[in-house]
C-alpha cells in the first residue's frame, strides 16, 4: 500500500524553535462497499466500525484485515451509534424507527437486542460512556424533548430519562457518533443544529440541562447548518466543528471553541479548516493536536483548533476515532472507505 506523506509546519514557534510533524496517512482495504458512521479504537490494534446494511466491521491487527460481522441478517439497519470497550465487547444503536440497541461479549460472534422502541418519531443519534457502566445514547426530539436513555450496566439495560428542550426547528446529527461527549466531572454535552442550534450541558445524575449557543451559522432553510461534532480535551476547554451539509466547500465559521464549558463559544481562527467538519478528534499524546475530517477532505491543528492546515480538499470521511496507545486517528467513510492516520515527530531545530 502506498503511504500518503504531508509534512506540516507548526503555527507557533517557542523560544526561537520550529517543529516539523509528519501526517502519514495510510489508506486500509476493508473489502466492503457500507456507509461508515460509529468508529471505535480501544487500542492501536483493535478496531471496531459500524455502518448500515446491520454490519459491523472489526479488526484485531491493526487495520491490515478486517472482519465483517453482520448484527442482524433479518434487519436492514443503519447501525450509526457504536461504542465499545474492549476487544469483545461493543454496542451498537441503529437510527431510524424503530430503533434497536445491540451488545456483544463475544467480540460479535452473538448479538443481544438490548433495547426496541418502535415509535415513529424516534431518531437516535449518539451514544457516550463515562466508565464500564454509565453511558447515554440521545436522539432527536419527542415531545419537546431530545429522547434520552440511560443506563447503570454496561448497556445491558436502558431507561428513558429526562431530555433537554430544544425549539421545534432544532435538532441533532447522526453523522459521526459524536454529538454528544462526556466531560472528566461525568457531566454530558449535546450540540444541536438544524435551522436553531444549541449547545447543552447536565450532570448524569439529574438530567437539569443548562443551553448556550455558539457562533457556527444555522441560517439556512435546508436544516442541514450547525454543529455536528464536539471533542471535549477536559471540563473547561472543547471544539465543535460543522457547518452545512450540502455546502461542504464554505470554511467560513464551521469551528468553534470553548474555554468555560460550553458556556460561551468564540472562533478565531485565522487560517480556516477545508469547509464543513464531521468528526474532530484528538492525538493521544498530545491533545492540542487535533483531527478534523468531513465529506470534503482534512484538516489538522497543533494549537487546537485556532489555526489549520489543510491536509486534503478530497476523499473525505465521515467519522474517526482515536487509538489510545500511539499517535494514530482511524478515519473512515462512504464505501468502505477507512484510513489510518499517524502523527510523527520530525525534527527538533
Amino acid at each position: 500500500m502506498k503511504f500518503v506523506n504531508i509534512i506540516l509546519i507548526c503555527f507557533l514557534c517557542a523560544a526561537c524553535e520550529s517543529q516539523s510533524r509528519n501526517i502519514e496517512v495510510k489508506p486500509l482495504n476493508t473489502a466492503t462497499d457500507i456507509s461508515i458512521r460509529g468508529a471505535m479504537a480501544v487500542s492501536d490494534s483493535v478496531v471496531w466500525l459500524s455502518g448500515n446494511e446491520s454490519t459491523v466491521l472489526r479488526t484485531s491487527n491493526g487495520g491490515l484485515s478486517w472482519g465483517k460481522i453482520i448484527v442482524s441478517d433479518s434487519l436492514n439497519l443503519d447501525f450509526r451509534n457504536l461504542w465499545a470497550f474492549d476487544a469483545n465487547t461493543a454496542i451498537v444503536v441503529s437510527v431510524g424507527s424503530p430503533a434497536y440497541i445491540f451488545k456483544t461479549t463475544d467480540s460479535g460472534a452473538t448479538w443481544k437486542n438490548v433495547y426496541y422502541n418502535d415509535d415513529k418519531s424516534i431518531f437516535m443519534n449518539s451514544i457516550a460512556f463515562k466508565d464500564a457502566r454509565n453511558g447515554v445514547t440521545i436522539g432527536d426530539q419527542i415531545n419537546g424533548e431530545f429522547f434520552t436513555l440511560k443506563t447503570q450496566d454496561g448497556g445491558d439495560s436502558w431507561t428513558q430519562v429526562k431530555g433537554a428542550e430544544g425549539s421545534s426547528s432544532e435538532g441533532s446529527f447522526a453523522a459521526s457518533n459524536t454529538c454528544i461527549s462526556y466531560l472528566p466531572s461525568g457531566k454530558i454535552m449535546l450540540i444541536s443544529g438544524m435551522t436553531k442550534a444549541g449547545c447543552y450541558t447536565s450532570n448524569d445524575s439529574d438530567f437539569v440541562w443548562q443551553k448556550s449557543t455558539y457562533c457556527i451559522p444555522v441560517n439556512n432553510p435546508d436544516g442541514a447548518d450547525g454543529a455536528y461534532t464536539i471533542y471535549m480535551n477536559n471540563d473547561m476547554d472543547g471544539i465543535i466543528g460543522g457547518g452545512n451539509y450540502f455546502d461542504v466547500t464554505d470554511n467560513v465559521n464551521v469551528v468553534c471553541r470553548t474555554s468555560d464549558g460550553g458556556k460561551s463559544w468564540s472562533n478565531t481562527t485565522m487560517f480556516p479548516p477545508h469547509g464543513f467538519i464531521s468528526c474532530i478528534k484528538p492525538f493521544s499524546s498530545d491533545h492540542n493536536a487535533v483531527l478534523a475530517i468531513g465529506s470534503d477532505g482534512m484538516s489538522f491543528s497543533e494549537n487546537f483548533g485556532v489555526d489549520w492546515k489543510v491536509i486534503s480538499s478530497t476523499d473525505g470521511y465521515h467519522t474517526a476515532t482515536s487509538s489510545p496507545d500511539g499517535d494514530v486517528i482511524y478515519v473512515a467513510g462512504a464505501k468502505g472507505g477507512v484510513a489510518k492516520v499517524c502523527l510523527k515527530q520530525i525534527s527538533d531545530k
